[in-house]
């Protein structure tokens, strides 16, 4: 029995082992497994890991480099401009103002060396580039960085590459931008004054005024193109009523209404206003078509643009405007389709501004002071801001703002008269011009100083402004009718009235330039412009503006140019000596009945006349007054009221002056009355800054560098260069 427990005893044991073995294989099995499994995991994170950390600093490093080149531009916008009086950028130029003494590379490093930001290292400058040592970004742990360089291109040297390297860890990533040496202004109109934009008056281009305060009245002051239609007063409530309803809905200020979310819509539709062109946006142009396009089809003929009591146009002028819009920039151009084929539609894409409007006032300030209805407040142009800023605005550009408030000279550069050099005209006019030749009599003169004693008609008494109800100033003139001049020089004191004249080549109006104040000082004042320009000669009386100045009476008869050009035309430019303060009537040019200019000699420039009043149009029937303006027209002030075209640029740099005004705003020089309407219709005025034509000499402003948004690009093969 001991043995056969002991067998069986055996056997149960060796059964046991051969249990144990199994599930030890079977263990060692699994562990080899997750084992492996576990390593396999732990590759496999470790890799994706090092690829997201890859990833990680790919990203850092191009958001650097995108950092880099923001921080670049920014730099470029603050740094003082170089200036130049030249008109034309060439390549010699190009290089001096990159790399010459105050050049663009120059005055960059002296804006970063020293700064905390390259960490005692300093800026790199050669004759064709300049390279930024790298900056760290702001955060202390974080270790991306950027390094910046910008290098003239050896074939246009007005062209500057920008790049930006940035680095994290050991991964590089770069961009690059391309920016243009440039003097130009790009505005439509500059003014120092303020800005009066009347009924029939589209621009194309930007608008600047830089005043920042309303002494002088809204800085830009807009009335709506549709107002006032014969017959249409449904359509000047439609107008008033709009603008009411998109006070608080219109946060770009552009005077359109994005209708494109359906709640928008049918919000608007609710009120009665209506996106009859299907553009998305609701403006002036939708309720004038809700009002007009009596067969809805988004256009308006010459048959519905007739009043059904008269049977006469709503206004023909404002017709003929909206038709003719965009033509060709220059002659032999492809005529867009639409233009003056008698109907109006999308296609001749009205807006009363094409472009941008900037300001120096905050938006609040000027809708409080517009609220103002007191004798000191805005009220009298319109109450509230939306009353004043009337019509659709459209900037061409969707990165920039349709309407920009608070700008500085760091937007725009301050253009002051000072700013202005036009003695090279006075070179090419005259006897400087050449040998003198012909004569009045003869109905020809060239290379002369024109003379009272050469005067061909009975003199003339006459105020001015002439045909104003409000007049400065009464003159005795000398009369030329009839007569060539060419390369001819007006000396100061001539204070003539030229009719039916053409003048040719280079005109220069000469004037005392050295305004002096009561104590005998130099002054820039134009109050103390005024006293000047009043000042008669000792015994013959105290200043009046009934009595006839000449030059036995009047000192500033004696000093000054005030001029009337009437159904004159210019081939060339007509410029002035530049006085130090701006003196009223006593500079002052008036250019009345069908004025042209075809500036075939200079075409950059049409007038120049930096601290001189202008005068076009007629003050009781502007359609009697046509005038084309072509270049560039720098005033001390300039005023047009008439059927006009001006293709270039408006610059007003004087500061005397109420407001520059555009169209028709009352029967006085110094009226603004915005229902002012004239007994033969408003005219029509339409300005269009010209891209294609240069900058005249002369003009001392800082260059622009333009970007050039479709050559922003990642850079290739990129290494870090430091």
């Amino acid at each position: 029995m001991l043995r056969k427990q002991k067998n069986l005893s055996g056997k149960r044991k060796a059964g046991n082992h051969r249990r144990r073995g199994s599930s030890l294989l079977m263990a060692l099995m699994y562990v080899t497994l997750f084992g492996g499994l576990a390593a396999s995991m732990t590759l496999f994170t470790a890799s994706t890991v090092q690829v997201a950390h890859g990833h990680d600093q790919s990203v850092r490093a191009y958001a650097a480099s995108e950092a880099g080149m923001s921080f670049l531009l920014m730099q470029l916008k603050q740094i003082p401009k170089p200036v130049t009086a030249a008109g034309t950028i060439d390549q010699t130029l190009a290089r001096t103002l990159f790399s010459g003494s105050g050049g663009l590379a120059e005055k960059l490093a002296q804006q970063l060396n020293g700064t905390s930001n390259l960490r005692s290292r300093v800026c790199t400058v050669n004759a064709t580039s300049i390279a930024i040592p790298p900056i760290q970004l702001a955060s202390a742990i974080d270790t991306a960085e950027f390094s910046l360089r910008i290098d003239q291109d050896q074939t246009d040297p007005r062209m500057l590459h920008l790049n930006s390297i940035g680095k994290c860890g050991k991964v590089v990533k770069g961009i690059s931008l391309d920016v243009t040496i440039e003097k130009r202004l790009r505005y439509a109109i500059y003014s120092n004054v303020a800005i009066q934009i009347g009924k029939n008056a589209v621009v194309e281009g930007d608008i600047v005024s830089t005043l920042t305060g309303f002494s002088k009245g809204p800085p830009v002051w807009m009335l709506s193109d549709f107002r006032r239609l014969a017959n249409q007063s449904q359509l000047d409530t439609d107008l008033s009523n709009f603008r009411n309803y998109i006070k608080n809905k219109d946060a770009a200020y552009a005077n359109r209404l994005d209708v494109r979310p359906t709640t928008a819509n049918n919000a608007a539709q609710a009120q009665g206003f209506y996106d009859r062109n299907a553009d998305g946006y609701i403006d002036d142009w939708d309720l004038f078509l809700n009002r007009i396009d009596s067969n809805s089809d988004k256009r308006v003929t010459s048959g519905e643009f007739t009043n059904p009591l008269t049977g006469n146009s709503y206004d023909a002028e404002l017709f003929a405007m909206i038709d003719a819009l965009s033509p060709p920039y220059e002659s032999g151009g492809t005529v867009r389709s639409g233009c003056q084929d008698g109907q109006l539609d999308a296609r001749d894409a009205y807006a009363k501004v094409k472009g941008s409007v900037k300001v120096g006032v905050t938006q609040s300030s000027w809708d409080t002071w517009a609220k103002d209805t007191s004798s000191s407040g805005g009220g009298k142009y319109g109450v509230g801001f939306r009353e004043q800023f009337q019509g659709p605005v459209m900037s061409p550009d969707p990165t920039v703002p349709p309407v920009q408030f608070a700008i500085d000279n760091t937007d725009v550069p301050i253009i002051l008269p000072s700013n202005f050099d036009t003695t090279s005209y006075a070179g090419k006019s005259g006897s400087a011009a050449g040998t003198q030749s012909g004569t009045v009599a003869s109905g020809y003169l060239k290379n002369a100083s024109i003379t009272s004693a050469m005067a061909n008609a009975s003199s003339a008494t006459e105020s001015t402004p002439y045909g104003s109800t409000s007049i400065q100033a009464t003159y005795s003139r000398p009369v030329f009718q009839n007569v060539t001049f060419e390369n001819c020089k007006i000396p100061k004191g001539l204070n003539a009235l030229f009719k039916n004249c053409t003048f040719k080549g280079v005109t220069f109006v000469d004037m005392e330039t050295n305004i002096t104040n009561s104590s005998g000082s130099t002054t820039t004042d134009p109050n103390d412009g005024m006293t000047w320009s009043k000042k008669m000669v000792s015994g013959q009386g105290s200043f009046s503006s009934t009595t006839a100045l000449t030059a036995t009476n009047s000192q500033g008869f004696k000093n000054g140019n005030n001029l009337r050009f009437d159904n004159c035309v210019f081939n060339g430019p007509i410029a002035a000596a530049n006085p130090t303060a701006y003196t009223h009537f006593t500079n002052s040019w008036e250019f009345t009945g069908s004025t042209y200019f075809d500036n075939q000699v200079d075409p950059t420039a049409t007038i120049l006349a930096p601290n001189t009043n202008i005068e076009m149009g007629s003050f009781s029937d502007p359609n009697s007054a046509p005038s084309t303006l072509i270049g560039v027209v720098v005033a001390g002030n300039i005023d047009i009221r008439g059927r006009s075209v001006v293709d270039g640029s408006i610059i007003v740099c004087g500061n005397g002056a109420g407001n520059t005004t555009l169209a028709y705003f009352g029967s006085s020089d110094s009226a603004s009355d915005p229902n002012a309407m004239p007994e033969g219709g408003f005219g029509r005025l339409y300005l269009r800054y010209n891209p294609s034509r240069s900058m005249p000499n002369g003009i001392s402003i800082p260059i622009t560098l333009s970007p050039n948004q479709t050559s922003f690009r990642p850079a290739s093969n990129v290494s870090w260069p430091w």
